[in-house]
């Protein structure tokens, strides 16, 4: 994993992305920090901006066979982390043994993420 990179995407969140194999986890702030205005929230509308970041930047949630966000855990904040994907990884193919050590590695420091 010679390629991974660590960004805020959001004010409140942080992405780990591995461009090799095009595995990432997206670190999220716990639930419980939410603040609303009317029936906007923070956290809403800092998901809303982290996505349209990932998109520029050639990354997506991965999501379930129900279109939801495939979350690997909770962080140590409390947050949940979600998986990320690369539209386009630096190995075309890479085999399941990459993908898997690049996710677990991905998972152990977004779950350690602290905010």
């Amino acid at each position: 994993m010679t390629t991974l990179t660590t960004s805020p995407v959001g004010a409140l969140r942080v992405a780990h992305l591995d461009h090799m194999t095009g595995v990432g986890m997206l670190a999220c702030p716990p639930v419980n920090s939410n603040v609303f205005l009317g029936s906007a929230s923070v956290n809403g509308a800092d998901w809303d901006s982290a996505l349209r970041v990932l998109d520029g930047m050639g990354w997506e949630v991965l999501g379930d066979e129900n279109g939801l966000p495939v979350v690997e855990g909770v962080g140590h904040n409390g947050g949940e982390v979600v998986a990320l994907y690369g539209r386009a990884p630096i190995t075309s193919r890479p085999d399941m043994s990459e993908i898997a050590e690049a996710g677990a590695a991905l998972a152990s420091i977004a779950l350690a993420e602290k905010f």
